[in-house]
């Protein structure tokens, strides 16, 4: 029993290492079978690819061998007693009698059990690669099932019967023309090569056609809907007139003509400030009044004050113009 699990245990691990080397090999071929088909080199493409198809039905036998053995693995204290209990041993002595003789409906220890012991067996000569621990697991099951059982199983002969999955998959035989066209048509579309070159040439012409015919459809209808509005008469030719604003784009403006009226101008004169102020009007205790501006020297306000010369007595431009003030 413990060397039946060390074995299960070895060999899972190694076949799940082998589905992935394969599986690396075969997008390597798959890359250059590209580049085959986009060189026009069909017939080395076309022998190639045997080798991909093998590979891939190479892991998927390893996939189906994996999963037995991981029954057989979750299963082997179940196997062991049954193996080397009373129901093992008749069912060694039932491997001895002859075909006919047998019961199809009866199984030899388990179901489950029985199919997996039968499909590692079978897979054992026919496996794609050489595993040290698959033939140590033949051996061990062969122990517990019996030499007749082995040979049985080699040549699916047994009352229970490989799965005709396994079979087909461990059959040494060329594959069909079919398969290797559409491999080859599914390499093509998943690297972007145009291939088969007559049928990819023929479906870009039919493409280009009708979207030729679409376009002249379109053209047809533009005709019928002016002809359709314009009758028989000769209209004359009409500008073309601007859209009508929306309600958000007036507001808009308007907002921005608001804008515009309350910035201040950009450009100021020297020495003027950018708020007028409306002077005030004369009064009789002030007959001439004037706007002080902060900031400004003595010399350039007017004032109640008359303007004197550098000696300090009045202009007669400034006495003069008093004197009428005085008058009035």
């Amino acid at each position: 029993q413990t060397k039946l699990i060390s074995t299960l245990r070895l060999l899972i691990p190694r076949l799940r290492l082998l589905q992935k080397k394969d599986t690396a090999s075969s997008v390597v071929q798959r890359r250059e079978l590209s580049a085959l088909l986009e060189e026009g080199r069909d017939a080395s493409a076309r022998i190639r690819v045997e080798n991909v198809i093998a590979t891939d039905i190479a892991v998927e036998v390893m996939e189906m061998v994996e999963l037995y053995c991981e029954l057989l693995l979750a299963r082997a204290n179940v196997l062991d007693q049954i193996a080397f209990g009373e129901k093992g041993a008749r069912a060694r002595t039932r491997a001895r009698e002859e075909a006919g003789a047998r019961d199809a409906v009866e199984e030899y220890m388990d179901t489950a059990l029985d199919e997996a012991a039968l499909s590692v067996m079978y897979a054992w000569s026919r496996f794609p690669h050489d595993v040290r621990e698959l033939t140590m697991l033949r051996t061990q099951l062969a122990e517990r099932y019996g030499k007749e059982f082995l040979l049985l199983a080699q040549e699916n002969k047994a009352d229970i019967r490989v799965p005709e999955r396994l079979v087909k998959g461990l059959r040494i035989q060329p594959p069909a023309p079919e398969l290797v066209e559409l491999y080859l048509r599914e390499i093509a579309k998943a690297y972007g090569v145009a291939w088969p070159k007559e049928e990819w040439d023929a479906e870009k012409a039919k493409r280009e056609a009708e979207g030729i015919l679409k376009s002249l459809d379109i053209d047809d209808d533009h005709d019928d809907h002016d002809n359709n509005r314009g009758g028989d008469e000769l209209l004359p030719p009409s500008t073309p007139s601007r859209s009508r604003p929306s309600i958000t784009e007036m507001r808009r403006a308007s907002e921005a003509d608001e804008l515009s009226k309350a910035t201040p101008p950009r450009t100021i004169e020297p020495g003027r400030s950018p708020v007028s102020v409306a002077p005030p009007g004369p009064r009789s205790d002030n007959p001439s009044p004037r706007v002080k501006l902060p900031g400004s020297t003595p010399e350039d306000t007017v004032g109640p004050r008359a303007r004197r010369s550098s000696a300090g007595i009045p202009e007669v431009d400034e006495l003069t113009r008093r004197f009428a003030q005085l008058r009035r």
